[in-house]
């Protein structure tokens, strides 16, 4: 988790760099690069929202959004499932 929270900076950007990709692929109407993106898109999401909920940087965060957090993380994980169930 340490890790994680180290290079929390980095998951962000490319975050921001997937969804763009996303937004590109979507107007030129390229499928493939769309999926691909999109599904990083979603992990790179999973894995900020994880440092948000576990770890010392949930311990600054009030109880409330600790828990709103971990309500997403789950969301976001089904969807990542359903998109590798999907994908086979």
């Amino acid at each position: 988790m340490e890790v994680l929270i180290r290079i929390r900076n980095i998951i962000l950007v490319m975050l921001l760099l997937a969804l763009i990709t996303v937004a590109i692929c979507t107007y030129n109407e390229l499928k493939i690069a769309y999926m691909v993106s999109a599904y990083l898109a979603h992990l790179f999401f999973f894995l900020f929202i994880l440092t948000e909920s576990f770890g010392r940087i949930s311990k600054q965060r009030h109880i409330a959004w600790r828990v709103i957090a971990r309500v997403i993380l789950l969301l976001t994980g089904l969807v990542i499932l359903n998109i590798t169930a999907l994908s086979t």
